[in-house]
């Protein structure tokens, strides 16, 4: 029920592979131009009308020539080279007049995508005996949290001050306690989301959450990492994509709403490489990840709405294609744009992921029968105290 697209990207052209379950198929596609539209397009200065014909010419670049070849509703893309920095979600197969009219227009309309590194990884899911839901990790990096550093900081010249300038997240620790109400689980917020708390804590979580800043490194791309809260023991708050490589984060699902996560860079005899393929290779099945610096209100919702369509049932890819398309219907304006909400994208083999009914509610319906209980054997002592008396 899956077509799997493999590109392959040199200098002068492009090919594309198109595997069905019938057979396979090459295909040629012009590279004059994919480049440079796929940076302007990114770059985000240009105005609605531009960016609309930019979606329109990748898509009859990247996809038109091989539509005829794919007659299944879920596409697996397998990207190479700047294609790994394309969200073909936003691609249109007609020049649309605005950007609601993406809702109908476009690839995220008509299937749905999920991506992955490498075909040689596909069906290598192996089943696991994951008992917790969900596990949640967000500094925040409020002003409460980098005081806290400040202060225990011995030598104020040697603070760390593009820590001191991160941005604050608040959204993110919102979104945590929210998808907790709904699955149950741990978080860990401000000051208790470290790096030694995530790497103690994150396994054996169906659903792994980092919501914090991604450092991403151009030159040196296994040098990117993820930036956690600094305690007041001075232990290093930076997990380096180095240092995941080496991690065992057995999981359902990551969602790893940092900004740039997914961005892929060029390492000699890896090939592409990224946060996300990190989390991959240390053993989380799929990834939620973001292509590009991604707005934090329009991803937290999206991410909130991709957590229920799961706890629904729903597969990944499918719950995530249904978010989106519900974040469209809902809101106007600037923020329908592709650069708020195209750029979140899955990462892996889709799957169903089957959540077990957090206990919360459990508790509270045994507490409340407990006092009842507790009352019912208060009043019915109270009414035998009262007739011993009045005989």
């Amino acid at each position: 029920s899956t077509t799997v697209i493999r590109y392959y990207v040199s200098d002068s052209v492009i090919q594309a592979i198109v595997l069905r379950k019938d057979g396979r198929k090459l295909i040629k596609l012009n590279n004059d131009g994919v480049a440079e539209k796929i940076s302007q397009l990114l770059a985000g200065k240009t105005d609605e009308k531009i960016q609309l014909r930019l979606l329109n010419d990748l898509y009859i670049m990247l996809w038109q020539p091989l539509a005829a070849s794919i007659h299944t509703k879920k596409v697996l893309i397998i990207p190479d080279g700047i294609l790994y920095n394309v969200s073909f979600d936003m691609l249109s197969p007609g020049l649309c007049s605005s950007y609601k009219q993406l809702i109908s227009n476009s690839l995220l309309s008509k299937h749905t995508l999920a991506y992955h590194y490498s075909l040689f990884m596909l069906g290598q899911r192996s089943p696991n005996n994951i008992q917790q839901n969900y596990v949640a990790f967000a500094p925040g990096f409020s002003d409460e949290v980098k005081q806290t550093y400040v202060k225990s900081a011995k030598d104020s010249m040697q603070l760390d001050q593009q820590y001191l300038q991160l941005l604050p997240q608040p959204n993110t620790n919102k979104l945590a306690k929210k998808i907790k109400t709904l699955l149950g689980g741990d978080v860990f917020l401000d000051t208790n989301s470290t790096q030694s708390v995530f790497k103690s804590n994150a396994r054996g979580h169906k659903i792994i959450h980092i919501a914090t800043h991604a450092q991403y490194n151009n030159v040196r791309p296994e040098r990117s990492g993820l930036v956690f809260a600094k305690n007041t023991s001075g232990e290093d708050n930076y997990l380096s994509l180095y240092d995941l490589y080496n991690c065992n984060m057995e999981s359902d699902l990551t969602l790893l709403t940092a900004c740039e996560s997914g961005r892929p860079g060029y390492q000699d005899g890896e090939g592409m490489v990224s946060l996300a393929h990190a989390f991959n290779y240390a053993g989380s099945e799929s990834i939620l990840t973001s292509l590009w610096e991604i707005d934090e209100q329009s991803c937290n919702r999206i991410t909130e709405l991709f957590v229920e369509n799961i706890q629904d049932g729903q597969a990944t890819d499918e719950a995530l294609r249904n978010a989106k398309l519900s974040y469209l219907n809902t809101y106007d304006g600037r923020i329908l744009a592709p650069s708020y909400w195209a750029g979140l994208v899955l990462m892996g083999e889709p799957s169903v992921i089957n959540l077990k009914k957090p206990s919360g509610n459990i508790g509270i319906i045994i507490g409340a029968l407990v006092v009842a209980g507790l009352l019912l054997f208060f009043v019915k002592q109270v009414r035998k105290r009262k007739g011993i008396a009045r005989n």
